[in-house]
């Protein structure tokens, strides 16, 4: 079976808001620019050709049936959830809206999937390291944050402290997804110094000073959410706030050491990007979408 086509086009445009501080470097946005219904234009683009595959481990053709039944499931519990006050997973999602993202890292850092994802984190998301990439011989470790709601300039810069939190501030991770790129590695025959890199995040992943320390690792953060045009002198200002400098530590005049406090000395992020979908994104609508171009696909 051949992919489906991508009938439809949207541009991807970025920008760049230069932070310049020792614990970030900038922060990079990405507005879509387009005509049509965004919906469609996303899973044209996820679907055709099969790319959607290219970031599962088991990618045969087949798994569109697999993605299918999860998209189902998926929009069944959404919308009986829809009309409730509950929030997080039901009305979220860290998986498809995850792959929003990845064509816009690959223009952006010539990353590639390093990780690919098995059944059982589209089936369940896990929390742990599993948003790993490669370019060259370096590896690329992605903290994603979604939302599904309209995310301001504080409330981004928010989902920054939170990612910086998740990335080191978290004690022992699962690190079961790193196993799984090693096996990659060997797989596609990558070179060797991925494998090397890889060991030492293995070996050291709860000493946040070590990590930090290994050549040719690097640690980011991706957004995804529908946002409105940021004032990006707002949105260093709140990143300040909420990132680069620490209440606590400024209080007691001392720099702070311990893990629980995301301003740790040492922290630093090499990127933050951001995904800026529009402000009438619909998460229902992406499924809905999603199911409908794979029946297309399959029937191609």
């Amino acid at each position: 079976m051949r992919g489906l086509k991508l009938i439809k086009q949207f541009d991807r445009n970025y920008s760049i808001v230069a932070i310049n501080h020792a614990k970030l470097k900038e922060f990079k946005y990405c507005v879509l620019k387009y005509s049509g219904d965004i919906h469609q234009l996303l899973s044209d683009e996820l679907i055709a050709d099969n790319k959607i595959l290219s970031y599962l481990r088991e990618n045969s053709s087949g798994e569109f049936d697999f993605l299918r039944e999860n998209l189902k499931d998926k929009l069944s519990k959404l919308k009986e959830l829809v009309n409730t006050s509950k929030t997080g997973y039901g009305k979220n999602d860290g998986i498809y809206m995850n792959f929003l993202a990845y064509e816009a890292l690959k223009e952006s850092y010539a990353v590639e999937p390093l990780y690919l994802l098995q059944r059982s984190d589209v089936e369940n998301p896990k929390f742990g390291v599993d948003s790993v990439f490669y370019v060259d011989k370096t590896v690329w470790i992605f903290e994603f944050k979604t939302s599904t709601t309209k995310l301001t300039e504080k409330a981004t810069a928010k989902k920054v402290a939170e990612g910086v939190d998740s990335l080191f501030c978290k004690g022992n991770t699962k690190i079961a997804s790193l196993y799984d790129c090693k096996t990659n590695i060997s797989a596609k025959s990558l070179p060797k110094e991925l494998s090397t890199i890889i060991n030492e995040l293995i070996d050291n992943r709860a000493d946040t000073s070590k990590i930090l320390t290994i050549d040719g690792l690097h640690f980011n953060i991706c957004i995804v959410s529908p946002s409105d045009t940021f004032d990006n002198d707002e949105l260093k200002k709140y990143i300040a706030q909420k990132y680069l400098n620490c209440k606590e530590c400024e209080a007691e005049k001392k720099i702070c050491q311990k893990y629980k406090c995301i301003k740790y000395r040492e922290i630093k992020i090499d990127n933050v990007f951001h995904l800026q979908l529009p402000v009438d994104f619909s998460l229902e609508k992406l499924y809905d979408s999603l199911i409908l171009k794979i029946g297309e696909s399959e029937n191609a």
